[in-house]
Order: C-alpha cells, then sequence, then structure tokens
C-alpha cells in the first residue's frame, strides 16, 4: 500500500545545509501496523510528515518517492495532495488540545474532512452529522451525541485524543498515520488508545504508521519496527526480531 524509497529531506535555513532524512526506505502493507521509533531529532516524525504532505517550507528540499498505491505522494501536485488528505490518508497528532481548535465543537471538528468533500459526495448537515456520531461512537465513546456538542475544553486527555482519532477516521482513509498519539497521556490512558488502535486496525484493516520514541508503546501495538537515528534507517524487522534479538548497539540502548 505505502512504498518509502530514497527519501531524503534537506534543510537551507542555516549557513551550511542540514540532512533531517537521509536514503529511508520501508513498505507498509495493507492492514500492518508499523512503527518508527528513535530519539528526538532522528527523523521519524519528518518522515511521517513527508507521508502526510505536511512538508512545504521553501527552504526544504525533498527528494526520493513516496509512493501511496499508484500515486507518488512526493512528487504529487498540492491539487493531488488535498484530494488525498484525510480521505486516503489520516493523522493523529501528539497533543489534541494545541491540534483541535478551542473555539468550534467537537463535532465540527470530526466533520471537517467531510465537509471539504460536501459538494463531491453531495452531503447535507444531517448526513454529516450521522456519521461524525457514529465514528465518534466506534471509537469508544458511550455518549457520542454529548461528545459531538462539546468543546474540546470539556473532555478529558484521552476522551480528546479519542475524538482526534474519530476526525482521522471519518473518511475510512486506508493509512494512518499517528505520531506520537499517546506521549501527552498518562499509562492508563496509553493503554486505551493502544487497544482502541489495535481493534480498529483489526475491524478496518486501516494500515497504521505509529511514531513514537516509547518503545514499550509501540512493542504493545506494532507488528513490524523501524529503528532511525539521525535521520537514517539504522535497523528493522518485526516486534520480535527487533525487541528480542536487537543487532544493533544503538537499538540495544533504546531497549535496555
Amino acid at each position: 500500500m505505502l512504498t518509502v524509497k530514497d527519501l531524503k529531506i534537506e534543510f537551507f535555513d542555516h549557513e551550511l545545509p542540514e540532512v533531517a532524512v537521509e536514503d529511508v526506505d520501508f513498505v507498509l502493507e495493507d492492514g500492518d501496523i508499523l512503527g518508527i521509533v528513535g530519539e528526538s531529532g532522528s527523523g521519524k516524525s519528518m518522515t511521517a510528515m513527508a507521508i502526510a504532505g505536511l512538508l512545504n517550507r521553501k527552504d526544504l528540499q525533498k527528494s526520493g518517492n513516496i509512493m501511496l498505491d499508484d500515486v507518488d505522494l512526493l512528487n504529487s501536485s498540492r491539487a493531488t495532495l488535498r484530494s488525498i488528505q484525510g480521505k486516503e490518508i489520516g493523522i493523529v497528532f501528539q497533543d489534541p488540545l494545541n491540534s483541535m481548535n478551542p473555539v468550534l465543537r467537537v463535532g465540527y471538528q470530526v466533520e471537517e474532512a467531510m465537509r471539504i468533500r460536501r459538494k463531491e459526495l453531495n452531503l447535507c448537515k444531517e448526513d454529516m452529522k450521522k456519521a461524525a456520531i457514529e465514528t465518534l461512537a466506534s471509537v469508544g465513546f458511550d455518549d457520542p451525541e454529548r461528545i459531538y456538542r462539546s468543546y474540546p475544553h470539556e473532555l478529558s486527555g484521552g476522551q480528546r485524543q479519542r475524538a482526534q482519532i474519530a476526525a482521522a477516521l471519518i473518511m475510512k482513509p486506508k493509512l494512518l498515520i499517528c505520531d506520537e498519539p499517546t506521549t501527552a497521556l498518562d499509562v492508563t490512558v496509553q493503554k486505551t488508545i493502544i487497544d482502541l488502535l489495535k481493534k480498529l486496525n483489526e475491524e478496518t484493516g486501516t494500515g497504521i504508521l505509529f511514531i513514537s520514541h516509547d518503545l514499550g508503546v509501540v512493542k504493545a501495538l506494532c507488528k513490524k519496527v523501524i529503528v532511525m537515528r539521525n535521520g537514517l534507517v539504522v535497523e528493522e524487522g518485526t516486534v520480535d526480531e527487533i525487541f528480542g534479538n536487537p543487532k544493533e548497539e544503538y537499538t540495544r540502548q533504546l531497549i535496555y
């Protein structure tokens, strides 16, 4: 489903160019859950943002290929990316309190990807509300209509994160990118979110790219793992291979 080949991301905002990601290659199969781990500055989030089409700075240069089926996301026009973002690719950020608009009700924000395509899909307000409430229910809310009417500050951290996941899933994307989605949550809520992502993956077959520095969370959720350091992939394999028999000293340091 997703193939990343020879990805390189370079910044030109200093006297000397700075390479953030270099020669990154990996494949995410349909319905798989792939974790990318590494310390801050390893290039994992930069890789995710490139896949999501969110790297648009003028002082940045990208090369390589990011294929979502037969579409090259890295070298497509803005119009093509806009047609894919929110529809084929959903994204969940680290802190929903920052990524959600505090003055808009949760339901309105969950509907956003659908609202953008309202004319294309011939949807009325009632259709979008129904889809939003159904999606909120699918991510574990027992009272989705109350959540729909609420503002973000009226929800707990775990509830906000589930609402953000609902917003990412409302168009039933084939790929869900999760960029440190559990970092701002306590351990108990982390487990709730991990269990939710597992359940959604099993029920819908949505492929998940999970970015984290927390190896415990990655071990609990992912099937395969890529380890990054200084913009490079230093090791990759199944969860059992990486955690049971890491080959690289850097990976061993991260684990132990």
